[in-house]
């Protein structure tokens, strides 16, 4: 990158008042609920296995046992003292030193009252009869941090058992927006859509957490800081709790499309908890496994599970001109339930699509492939096929935003693949049939696709439009594709 560049880019980012890229913190686990409770138990208000295991493992991996286990005491010291407060201050106790006045937070409370604080996100409930001394709460807080190493990851395990992953495809015409809610109840979304056009695409991101179930992002993907990919986050995140920021840190400062996007972006990253991922990180989830193999133009170097052998039809692929934008930097990733496999790479295209196959496949087959690039002409890789070999291909596009003729083609006449899935008919090429076709122009768009996954590798797949449902046996079919119209 040119001198000239890096100084445009730095202006750009005048803003942040740190370095663009660097975290907030490197504890980027957000303390969230699940379908196995928060992270304060629900009948005494003390804090649970799963914060002290957020709370003391990591410490410990950096600072030693001691300096952990004594953090731990410390506060379960800080917090009988606080509940011993409230129980004299319930009971009618006044006057006593150390003790002010009833804590605010239980303000017209007895017994079983619900208190009004709701400190990152989590109720605080009542308290019950405190625990005294010294020895006591040592004993307490050791307990409780071997219950939280030995404890916690089984019961979130237990927990994700048999539990399906659902994903939400959502109708952003072009940008690849999918929701994800892992068995133990995790939410990600991977981008938001346009910004502007009425809140529009923040709107249809909304409506799918409805039908999902859930109100708050613990996870939010940026594959590419381009408008119709991020440009609704800052609506979204006015709107919606969310955890942990992912992304592949600063931009190169030489995409004219960037430029607008990272005024309005890196405002809402700079007020988030921010994580830079590289290729083969890991993505922090209960029940399915996440990993990054893409990411600021680098591809993930060791094969994934069913990957590593020579793809054919490499010798045959096409050289693709770089076209000078984010799109070969995108964050992609390989969701993996058990036995069924997801795969989305953002605006990935043209030579990065070639080079993440061949000459040697590392990603493996998939169950479902969210086609990059919005199906444009170059994501038309036939050597990307062959690695893969998706049993359905979702394609996120618009009216005429992507879904070239030769994509189409390819993708209706790949053998092996069971079904072509659209977010909207195309106006330029031969569409799949009418049930597999979310939305047309002379319907109400915004209707989602729903794939429901076991980990079996089982799934099915809905149309939010008409609720046509196909059902996708473990057992690979040998069917020929049954999309067609």
């Amino acid at each position: 990158m040119s001198g000239q560049s890096r100084r445009a880019s730095a202006q750009t980012l005048a803003h942040s008042p740190r370095p663009y890229g660097v975290l907030k913190n490197d504890f980027w686990l957000s303390s969230r609920s699940t379908s196995t409770g928060s992270s304060l138990n629900a009948s005494d208000g003390r804090p649970s296995s799963a914060s002290i295991a957020a709370k003391v493992l990591v410490p410990a991996l950096k600072t030693g046992w001691p300096q952990a286990i004594t953090s731990v005491v410390s506060g379960s010291a800080r917090h009988s003292r606080r509940t011993r407060a409230r129980a004299r201050s319930a009971a009618g106790v006044v006057g006593i030193t150390g003790c002010g006045a009833p804590d605010s937070r239980q303000a017209g409370g007895g017994p079983g009252a619900s208190p009004a604080d709701t400190r990152k996100g989590h109720t605080y409930q009542k308290m019950r009869g405190p625990k005294h001394g010294g020895a006591s709460i040592l004993a307490e807080a050791v307990t409780r941090l071997f219950l939280a190493v030995l404890v916690f990851p089984l019961g979130l395990a237990a927990a994700a058992a048999g539990r399906s992953l659902e994903i939400y495809f959502i109708d952003v015409e072009g940008g690849a927006s999918t929701l994800l809610v892992t068995p133990a109840g995790e939410t990600v979304l991977i981008d938001t859509g346009y910004g502007q056009r009425e809140g529009r695409d923040p709107a249809r991101v909304m409506a799918a957490m409805r039908a999902a179930g859930v109100d708050r992002l613990d996870i939010f993907v940026a594959t590419h800081l381009h408008n119709d990919h991020v440009g609704g986050l800052p609506e979204l995140a006015a709107q919606v709790p969310i955890g942990v920021i992912v992304d592949y840190g600063e931009p190169l400062g030489i995409d004219r499309m960037v430029n607008n996007v990272i005024r309005t972006y890196g405002p809402v990253r700079d007020a988030h908890t921010a994580r830079q991922v590289k290729p083969g990180d890991r993505l922090p989830l209960a029940g399915v496994r996440a990993d990054v193999v893409s990411a600021g133009g680098d591809l993930v170097e060791t094969p994934l599970a069913g990957g590593g052998q020579a793809t054919p039809g490499c010798d045959r692929a096409e050289d693709h001109v770089e076209d000078g934008t984010e799109n070969y930097r995108s964050v992609g990733l390989m969701i993996e339930h058990g036995a069924f496999r997801f795969l989305a790479l953002g605006d990935l295209s043209g030579n990065t699509l070639t080079r993440i196959v061949c000459p040697i496949d590392r990603l493996g087959p998939v169950s479902a492939y969210l086609v990059a690039h919005h199906g444009d002409y170059d994501s038309n890789v036939p050597a990307l096929y062959a690695a893969l070999r998706p049993r359905v291909a979702v394609l996120n596009n618009g009216p005429a935003k992507g879904g070239s003729p030769d994509a189409f083609r390819t993708l209706h006449g790949l053998a092996g693949l069971e079904d072509l899935w659209q977010l909207h008919a195309s106006r330029v090429a031969r569409n799949a049939g009418d049930d597999f076709v979310a939305n047309f122009d002379n319907t109400t768009d915004g209707n989602w696709i729903h794939l429901r996954a076991q980990d079996d590798g089982s799934f099915t797949l809905t149309n939010g439009r008409n609720g046509f449902t196909r059902a996708y046996p473990a057992a690979p079919a040998t069917a020929e594709s049954r999309s067609g119209p």
